[in-house]
């Protein structure tokens, strides 16, 4: 007798979100923005966005990559103002971002630093799905496939 497996449907229920900081390095640089978009059954839920006041100057080359000032987060509130406001509004929903590594290392750090713990959510990259699918671009920064698929940033 032969069973029927139950094909696994894609995910439709997920936060994609992003992260703009004044660096690289999660240990040393400080994030700026948070943005994220709440997904149930593949519509949009809820949105989450906030400047974040890094504490420390925005250096030029980070303005000119990312369009945030130190003018933009002046007055805005702190990474511990907003991490824990963050981490409710992505409650146990998968997480999903272009290169995870980069942004799941400045979230951990800054709720490590804050809260103690670190988000228990599974985390999605698009980043090797890009170069899969897209093996002929020169670039694989989120603008490139973005651009590639004629979408809207």
């Amino acid at each position: 007798m032969k069973t029927k497996t139950k094909k696994k449907s894609p995910i439709s229920t997920f936060i994609a979100f992003d992260l703009e900081t004044t660096g690289l390095s999660y240990a040393d640089d400080k994030i700026t923005e948070i943005g994220a978009v709440k997904y149930i059954d593949g519509k949009v839920a809820g949105i989450f966005h906030q400047l974040v006041d890094p504490e420390i100057p925005i250096p030029y080359k980070i303005t000119s990559i990312t369009g945030i000032s130190d003018k933009d987060v002046e007055g805005m509130p702190t990474i511990d103002e907003v991490i824990l406001d963050f981490e409710e509004f992505v409650e146990d929903f998968p997480l999903i971002a272009h290169n995870t590594t980069f942004d799941r290392n400045f979230i951990d750090e800054n709720l490590n630093k804050y809260s103690f713990r670190k988000f228990k959510n599974e985390f999605y990259d698009t980043l090797p799905v890009a170069r899969i699918i897209f093996p002929l671009l020169k670039s694989f920064k989120l603008k490139d496939p973005v651009k590639h698929l004629k979408l809207k940033a």
